[in-house]
C-alpha cells in the first residue's frame, strides 16, 4: 500500500499536514505462460497446406512464437504459421518467448501436432465391351471398372 504525506506552508489552512488516498498492489507471482497451437484442418491431402494460430496466455505484449517442424525451426516471431510441405508422421510445435511480467518462467511449450497426411490417389476407369466385332443394330454392353471413383460418381 502506497499513501503520501502533503505539508503545506500556507496561511490560513484547515490543516498544514494532510495523507493521501491509499492505493493497494496485487502483486501477482507464479504466472506460468501457457502456448497452445491450433491448426485449422486436421487432414490434408499431399502436398495441401495447413495454418497453425498460436493461442497464448501470459504472452505479454510482444510474444514470440518459435514455430517447428519435427523439432527444426522454420519461422520465428508471428502468431501464426503456413505450411505445404507435411508429410504423414510430421509433427508441428512452438515455443514461446512471454515477455509479461511477473511470470515465473519466460518460456511455454506447445504440445506436439499430428496432421493426417492421406496420399494422392489416381481416379480412374477403364471400360469393357461384350463384343468388339458388330455389325449395324447390334447392342453391345459395357462395363465400367471404376477406381477411387468416390461416393456419387457420374459416368457419362
Amino acid at each position: 500500500m502506497v499513501t503520501a504525506n502533503l505539508t503545506s506552508d500556507r496561511v490560513c489552512l484547515t490543516d498544514t499536514t494532510v495523507l493521501s488516498n491509499a492505493i493497494t498492489f496485487n502483486h501477482a507471482t507464479g504466472l506460468v505462460p501457457e502456448l497452445r497451437i491450433v491448426p485449422n484442418e486436421d487432414t490434408i491431402c499431399a502436398g495441401g497446406c495447413v495454418s497453425f494460430k498460436a493461442e497464448i496466455l501470459y504472452g505479454g505484449q510482444n510474444p514470440f512464437v518459435d514455430w517447428k517442424i519435427n523439432g527444426a525451426s522454420f519461422n520465428f516471431g508471428p502468431l501464426t504459421y503456413s505450411t505445404c510441405v507435411l508429410s504423414q508422421g510430421d509433427f508441428v510445435e512452438a515455443t514461446l518467448t512471454s515477455d509479461e511480467s511477473c511470470v515465473s518462467t519466460n518460456f511455454a511449450y506447445s504440445p506436439k501436432v499430428f496432421i493426417e497426411v492421406l496420399p494422392l490417389q489416381n481416379t480412374e476407369i477403364t471400360i469393357v465391351a461384350n463384343k468388339t466385332n458388330i455389325c449395324s443394330g447390334d447392342t453391345v454392353e459395357f462395363l465400367s471398372y471404376l477406381t477411387n471413383e468416390g461416393s456419387n460418381p457420374e459416368i457419362e
